[in-house]
């Protein structure tokens, strides 16, 4: 997934035990860690960024897609670049 460090979408694809492994690439790590370890936030999304099958990436989204060679099934971006 593309984007999303606040983990709401990620909450809702947890909800698919066929997606066995989810790599969320966002670029702020302040946001990912702030909703991973703020408790009214980790409520909101279910703890979802501290899911087992969640793999958090902080990096720039498409430069990381370019360097990147892992295949995927499915990809999800919340928003196209600039």
């Amino acid at each position: 997934m593309l984007g999303g460090g606040d983990g709401l979408a990620v909450r809702e694809m947890l909800k698919y035990p066929a997606l066995e492994s989810i790599a969320l690439v966002d670029l702020d790590p302040e946001m990912t860690t702030l909703f991973r370890t703020h408790p009214l936030l980790t409520k909101l999304n279910a703890n979802s960024l501290n899911a087992p099958r969640v793999h958090i990436i902080n990096a720039d989204a498409f430069p990381w897609l370019e360097k990147n060679d892992g295949m995927f099934d499915f990809a999800w971006s919340i928003s196209g670049p600039e």
